[in-house]
């Protein structure tokens, strides 16, 4: 999960990152938003090499790119404003929509070679 959280992180500093570029130009990109993107980044890829070493490939990844999902829309909703529906029906739908998928990520099994192995 941290190795999700972390690639999110990092995909929201790209995204504010090329929202400056795009604006100030090319020289923009000194700021600190580039620092974060290389650390999260960095941080990201050993903490995914990490889970992958301790825990089955499929559940690992499976935690590691909802949580990814999770953070980067989160990050776009808190951080820059993106819209959710217009009106209470849409939002409604969204979110619980939102919820399902958290829900269905948690919910998914392990491997069949797992439980035999509790077993």
């Amino acid at each position: 999960m941290a190795s999700g959280i972390l690639f999110g992180v990092s995909d929201v500093a790209i995204k504010a990152l090329t929202g400056l570029i795009s604006h100030g130009g090319f020289l923009a990109i000194v700021s600190p938003w580039l620092l974060v993107t290389i650390l999260a980044s960095v941080a990201a890829f050993y903490a995914s090499a990490r889970g992958l070493q301790d825990g089955e490939a499929v559940p690992v990844i499976a935690a590691t790119s909802t949580a990814a999902n999770v953070s980067c829309i989160a990050g776009g909703i808190l951080v820059f404003g993106d819209p959710l529906a217009g009106n209470a029906f849409g939002l409604v739908v969204q979110l619980l929509a939102f919820v399902l998928v958290c829900v269905a990520a948690w919910l998914t099994p392990a491997p069949l070679r797992a439980v035999g192995e509790a077993a």
